[in-house]
């Protein structure tokens, strides 16, 4: 007598098994086949240059995961089905993509944003374990209160300013009962700076009150604030800061239209916002009695590279109301630890960047509350040593052997368009030496030709000295740096790859 099977095993059963006829499997092996060949035929027609790989110095997998991502980026078919159907999915079914959550009335949303609100509680333990699995530091006390008793000995004054997200003062435009939310553990966090005797600045309830006053305080399509509420920021710190009687000049306004950083993250023509700035003629002085570490949000009306505007943003608006010019570290999407890496590089060269100082203000995004990493970075004033590396002094044109590139991110997945990446270069100049470049590797949301370099390849690189502070260019977009702790204290340059 056969043994009788339960409707579980039975279901598990049939559940690897899929009857199909040898005529229909091999009808719909050629039809998939033909699908995709059309597809690849019809790239070639439209983009034959995207083919064109190399394999100096990579393995087969490199050159083949490196191919696939650029047929990804660059597909004409992709362009030509994503764009109708995002169009579809925002203005019928008021949906985003998986980096954009579409609110009410054409708002948009950063996902990281939400989930600040979404998370339970970011200081709770068990959360925090999750975080800590992936390698990142999730609780930020230890690493403000250590910063904190390391400037105090120094006599210098700790300010924390975490921004509040767009997604807390706009939580109605996701379908809450309410305006303006908080992540739960965010009162519990400003209670235990108090008790570690932390300054810091708290704007969600003025942001609040701009609000329900009728002021807008985030841009509708970019992730980050008005210039009406980064300027009251300014003001409120500066009172902080003890300014004094200062009557704060300001020059002429003028107008500025941009797409949104999170509208852009939809890829498909949306409408330009456009805001009323105020510039300011002063620029970051590193001799300056207060520092400013940040990120995006000190460089948004400030830096050129993210079009909307120049001199205008939150340091400018602080020199003004402080009456003197001010010191600035800031890195888009930095705020948490790029910047006090930054800060902490200076000092192991050599460059005390907190001589002087009475204040340094550490402004970030409240969102890195949840996401960001928090590991404690000491801050030790080392002496300029030789190392062994190449020095540029001028513009020259130099070759050698990359040794290893840092990470460079996928078009796409982040709000930034721009990226710096760093190579370490080997075997320059008669001697041998190393060098540390910095250069470009993602311009508009797509890759440059470094993107693709890989340990072993010869590469040409035009370069010159690179200077870190706001006269240049590309000090403040969002940059990736190679985990050998080390090279932090060796000089870089700015490299344009050539060949």
């Amino acid at each position: 007598m056969a043994k009788k099977i339960s409707r579980e095993e039975q279901a598990r059963i049939e559940a690897g098994v899929t009857d199909i006829s040898r005529r229909n499997a091999i009808l719909f092996s050629l039809l998939f086949l033909l699908l995709i060949s059309a597809v690849l035929v019809l790239h070639l027609l439209l983009s034959p240059g995207s083919f064109c790989i190399s394999f100096s110095g990579k393995a087969v997998k490199e050159v083949l995961k490196s191919l696939e991502e650029r047929l990804n980026e660059t597909s004409p078919v992709r362009y030509f089905t994503q764009i109708p159907l995002q169009k579809f999915l925002l203005n019928v079914l008021h949906t985003g993509n998986e980096k954009v959550i579409a609110g009410k009335d054409g708002w948009l949303f950063y996902p990281e944003d939400v989930q600040y609100l979404a998370e339970p509680g970011f200081m709770r333990s068990s959360v925090q374990w999750k975080r800590h699995q992936t390698g990142a530091e999730p609780d930020p006390l230890p690493a403000m209160i250590c910063f904190n008793e390391e400037l105090k000995q120094r006599g210098i004054r700790l300010i924390i300013v975490p921004v509040p997200v767009k997604a807390s003062l706009y939580s109605d435009k996701l379908g809450a009962e309410e305006r303006s939310l908080q992540n739960k553990d965010f009162p519990l966090f400003l209670q235990k700076l108090r008790e570690n005797g932390i300054g810091f600045c708290d704007l969600f309830s003025d942001f609040c009150k701009m609000r329900n006053e009728g002021k807008q305080v985030f841009l509708k399509t970019d992730t980050h604030w008005t210039p009406e509420a980064m300027d009251f920021s300014a003001q409120k710190i500066s009172i902080m800061l003890e300014r004094g009687n200062v009557s704060p000049r300001f020059a002429q306004p003028f107008s500025v239209e941009n797409t949104g950083d999170t509208a852009l993250l939809l890829k498909i023509p949306t409408a330009k916002e456009k805001v009323l700035l105020t510039p300011c003629d002063t620029v970051p002085d590193p001799s300056s009695d207060v520092l400013i570490l940040g990120d995006s949000f000190v460089n948004i009306y400030s830096m050129r590279t993210m079009n909307w505007g120049v001199r205008s943003g939150f340091a400018e608006h602080l020199s003004a109301y402080i009456g003197r010019p001010v010191d600035v570290l800031a890195r888009n999407d930095g705020g948490d630890y790029v910047s006090r890496m930054l800060l902490a590089s200076e000092l192991g060269k050599g460059r005390d960047r907190l001589s002087g100082k009475k204040a340094v203000l550490w402004l970030f995004s409240a969102r890195k509350l949840v996401s960001g990493d928090w590991k404690i970075i000491p801050l030790k004033l080392g002496k300029s040593r030789p190392s062994g590396f190449y020095s540029v002094k001028k513009c020259e044109t130099v070759s050698g052997t990359v040794l290893s590139v840092s990470a460079v991110p996928r078009p796409g997945t982040t709000t930034y368009g721009d990226h710096v990446m760093t190579i370490l270069l080997g075997d320059v100049g008669p001697c041998g030496e190393k060098l540390l470049i910095h250069t470009e590797s993602m311009l508009n949301h797509q890759w440059t030709p470094a993107a693709d370099l890989r340990s072993g390849e010869h590469a040409v690189f035009e370069v010159s000295p690179w200077r870190e502070d706001q006269s240049n260019p590309l000090a403040g977009k969002n940059r990736s740096f190679l985990p050998d702790t080390e090279l932090l204290l060796q000089e870089a340059c700015y490299g344009k790859l050539k060949r």
